[in-house]
C-alpha cells in the first residue's frame, strides 16, 4: 500500500542552508568553551546568524542554534515531523561542520582535536567533551592486527599468481599498525584519561525555536510537512 503523505523534499539549497546555519554558533561555542576571543580563534567570524525556517500545525516558526538556552522551549514541538527532520538534519550539520571549524585554530589550539561535540537529547543540545583520542588509535590499531592476521591465516590455503605480494604489503600494513599501537601506551592513555575526567565544560549549544517574524525562510528553504 503507498504512502500518499506528502514526504519532505531536500535540495542542494538547504543543506547549504544547514551549513550556513551552523559555522557561526560552533564558532561562538568554542570560544566561550576555552574563554577565549572569537575574533582572535577565527578572524572571519560573522555575528550573522542564519536560520531555518519551518511550517508546523502550529504555524511558522524558525529553528537555529545558539549558545543561550531556549527557556521557553516545548516538548510538544518534538511531536511534528517537520521540527524532528529539521533538528535531525542540523544534527548532521554540527557533526561535519564542527570537525571543519576546529581544523581552522588547530595552530592556535593543538587540544581542539581532542574535544567533540555529543548530542544530549534530553537537554536538545550539544555538550563538547573531552575524548580520549590514544585510547582509540590504540584500539583501532588493535583492530586493524588482529584483521590483517586474519587475512594472512586466510591466505596460506590460497593458491595465487600474487600471493606473495599480497602478503607482503599485509605484513607493511601490520607494521605500521604495531607502532601505532605501541606508541599510543597504556600510560600515555591512563594520563589522557585523567584529562578526560577532570574536563568540566558548562558551556552548550544549544536547539532553539521561535516563532517566525517572516516567511522569507519559506518554501525556498524550509521544509513543509504534513504532521499528523
Amino acid at each position: 500500500m503507498t504512502d500518499n503523505k506528502k514526504q519532505p523534499t531536500i535540495s542542494k539549497e538547504l543543506i547549504n542552508k544547514f551549513f550556513d546555519c551552523a559555522e557561526t554558533p560552533i564558532e561562538s561555542w568554542i570560544a566561550k568553551c576555552f574563554s577565549m576571543d572569537v575574533k582572535y580563534l577565527f578572524p572571519e567570524h560573522d555575528l550573522k546568524k542564519d536560520i531555518l525556517g519551518i511550517s508546523c500545525p502550529k504555524g511558522f516558526y524558525d529553528i537555529y542554534l545558539d549558545t543561550e538556552r531556549d527557556t521557553s522551549f516545548n516538548e510538544e514541538f518534538l511531536n511534528y515531523e517537520s521540527v524532528k527532520q529539521s533538528c535531525s538534519m542540523l544534527w548532521d550539520a554540527v557533526q561535519h561542520v564542527y570537525s571543519a571549524v576546529a581544523k581552522n585554530i588547530v595552530d592556535i589550539k593543538p587540544d581542539i582535536v581532542n574535544y567533540f561535540p555529543i548530542i544530549d537529547n534530553a537537554d536538545m543540545s550539544f555538550e563538547l567533551k573531552m575524548i580520549n583520542t590514544i585510547a582509540i588509535k590504540r584500539d583501532h590499531a588493535d583492530k586493524k592486527i588482529m584483521e590483517i592476521q586474519y587475512r594472512l591465516r586466510l591466505l596460506d590455503d590460497i593458491k595465487d599468481d600474487n600471493k606473495d605480494k599480497m602478503i607482503e604489503e599485509l605484513l607493511q600494513e601490520q607494521q605500521k599498525q604495531i607502532q601505532i599501537f605501541n606508541s599510543n601506551d597504556l600510560d600515555s592513555i591512563q594520563k589522557m584519561q585523567t584529562e578526560c575526567d577532570n574536563c568540566n565544560i558548562s558551556h552548550r549549544l544549544y536547539f532553539v525555536i521561535k516563532p517566525s517574524k517572516t516567511r522569507d525562510n519559506l518554501p525556498v528553504f524550509g521544509i513543509s510537512c504534513e504532521d499528523a
